[in-house]
């Protein structure tokens, strides 16, 4: 699924003017057998960075080269693709109504410092055309959905993230790439917020050697590893490694059609956060209050090490429980293509009511470089988000009665 194009990829580090750095931890010291890379594009308001980590220098510069292309591609402020201003109620069933999307809810906008507005019908929008990829049919989403920074003349409705975007050098992939993305994210904030039964499964019953080995060696560092599978109603593996040390902790995240993909991905972050947190000096961790929490390392910060760590090893103890019976049937492997992996999700999720639409925002820079950037949206889902007061609680799915479990807490997730 990463089978490196190291001509295209140098083309693209050379448009960019990318800077790519490697830290190589390789498997002669026990602790990882991953390289680790980091790539950052300077522009002209910020430096944007992408990390990544693989078996071999080549997958974990691209790695790290694309997570750094899609934040580029998404976070830039002058938008040049054309823009329909106009007001919901004037388009209808030409564009997606936004609270479809999961907006806020009403005490959220009395807050003095909310930074978004209450979404209306007749309220002129920036609007952007997206396609749906089982139909090719087209809709029109606000601006602010697909570049969180493009300028405004308004407050914005949402405040987005980069969570749903991917870059790749086949656009079928991108594509798998993005929405696998977004499963991942609502998978864990149905985990984190609505806090249903969920199912572990034991390392030894994994049937690949070198996963079960790295899994292993974050052991032997003193680290307890659980794997948490967290496939729920959307029947899309999602796997959720973590691992607690004392009051720090790492984890891994990973969502794919195919059990061994979604899992791979889990140990490969797995291992990432490990290295992220040896690299890290303790005087620059942040220790937040509640309502300071605003970036994704914040969040981080509130269990790694952090005064949350205790409701962290209490929310686990409480919410997962063993999967014997399961384990071999979970972990089969199903060798499609990236065309059958993407029609299996289309046709699983199109069972279930939901529709995935695409919009391609590859920067015109690198519009002839092999590039793919797709940004993905999935109404009904829920949005990661970054902020102590920006849960998506316009979203049904976190608080409805028609999902496992139940809204069960409102303290900010983990993930960064």
């Amino acid at each position: 699924m990463m089978t490196p194009d190291i001509s295209t990829l140098q083309e693209v580090v050379k448009r960019l003017q990318i800077e790519t750095h490697f830290y190589i931890e390789k498997a002669k010291s026990s602790t990882s057998s991953y390289f680790n890379a980091t790539a950052q594009v300077c522009t002209d308001i910020e430096s944007i960075y992408g990390f990544g980590a693989g078996n071999s220098e080549d997958i974990a510069m691209q790695r790290a080269v694309m997570e750094c292309v899609e934040r580029y591609a998404q976070f830039q402020p002058n938008v040049s693709t054309p823009t329909i201003i106009q007001s919901y109620a004037s388009l209808q069933e030409n564009a997606i109504l936004p609270t479809a999307c999961g907006l806020y809810s009403h005490a959220q906008y009395t807050a003095s410092d909310f930074k978004c507005v209450p979404f209306s019908e007749q309220m002129p929008l920036q609007w952007l055309e997206v396609s749906e990829v089982a139909t090719n049919n087209t809709k029109l989403i606000p601006i602010e959905f697909i570049y969180p920074r493009a300028y405004l003349n308004r407050s914005p409705i949402v405040i987005e993230t980069s969570s749903g975007t991917a870059a790749h050098f086949h656009k079928d992939t991108a594509i798998l790439l993005a929405i696998c993305e977004v499963i991942e994210r609502d998978s864990l904030m149905f985990f984190w917020y609505r806090q249903p039964p969920t199912a572990t499964i034991s390392i030894e019953v994994i049937p690949v050697y070198t996963l079960r080995q790295e899994l292993r060696k974050i052991q032997n560092l003193g680290f307890v590893v659980t794997v948490c599978y967290l496939t729920y109603d959307l029947d899309i593996p999602c796997f959720l490694v973590i691992a607690l040390k004392g009051n720090s902790f790492i984890y891994g995240l990973g969502c794919h059609p195919d059990w061994f993909h979604a899992l791979s991905h889990a140990v490969v972050e797995l291992s990432q956060s490990l290295f992220s947190q040896r690299r890290t000096p303790p005087w620059e961790l942040k220790h937040q209050s509640l309502p300071q929490v605003k970036t994704p390392e914040d969040h981080y910060a509130l269990y790694n090490k952090g005064f949350l760590n205790p409701v962290l090893r209490q929310f686990l103890a409480q919410v997962l429980h063993s999967q014997k019976p399961q384990d071999s049937s979970i972990l089969f492997q199903q060798h499609f293509n990236e065309k059958e992996y993407l029609n299996h999700i289309l046709q699983t999720l199109g069972k279930l009511g939901y529709r995935i639409y695409i919009c391609d925002i590859t920067p015109q820079n690198l519009a002839d470089s092999g590039i793919h950037v797709i940004r993905t949206l999935i109404p009904g889902l829920i949005p990661i988000h970054f902020g102590y007061n920006s849960l998506r609680m316009g979203c049904r799915r976190l608080w409805s009665n028609n999902y496992s479990g139940r809204l069960s807490t409102l303290l900010p997730h983990f993930m960064h």
